[in-house]
């Protein structure tokens, strides 16, 4: 075993590492951190596509709830318009203004394009600007029929009945 004299001879001798030492460590260092790195930012965009398409199916079914909704509350007796062809549909109906039980109504248009590039849905409430609802639309199939089951085919304007 050297003495503790032979100890201090060496580490005097030892200024330091090579170049060619330092060179090789950091290249090995690069590798040993880069491969874990790569995969941590391979996860990372993988779960914000995941996320991001998340996101929009949940705006896009708010849309559609509303689209649904405003469907459905078209108040009876008054001018409902459809109309709609390969690449677009429109549907105007009569609502009743939230918070009037009914008093009031409005006018609520749907106008929505679809096919190449995917089209929108936008909702309008009487004169004020159109608001896009829903996003992506490739294509829309439905089949409206009146309250007789019989079937409309390109457009269609009439009272609601209930």
């Amino acid at each position: 075993m050297p003495g503790l004299g032979a100890v201090r001879r060496w580490l005097r001798r030892d200024r330091g590492y090579t170049l060619v030492e330092l060179v090789v460590v950091m290249a090995l260092s690069f590798l040993v951190l880069s491969l874990p790195m790569a995969f941590i930012i391979v996860t990372l965009n993988k779960s914000n596509q995941a996320s991001s398409r998340t996101e929009s199916a949940d705006e896009e079914e708010l849309g559609v709830q509303q689209l649904t909704r405003d469907l459905r509350q078209a108040v009876p007796n008054t001018t409902t318009s459809l109309s709609w062809g390969s690449s677009s549909a429109t549907v105007s109906m009569t609502t009743p203004v939230p918070g009037t039980a009914g008093a009031s109504t409005q006018s609520v248009t749907w106008s929505c394009s679809f096919g190449t590039p995917p089209g929108t849905c936008s909702r309008q409430v009487g004169s004020t600007t159109a608001v896009t609802e829903i996003t992506g639309v490739t294509s829309v199939s439905f089949n409206p029929v009146d309250v007789s089951g019989n079937s409309y085919s390109g457009t269609h304007s009439g009272k609601n009945s209930t």
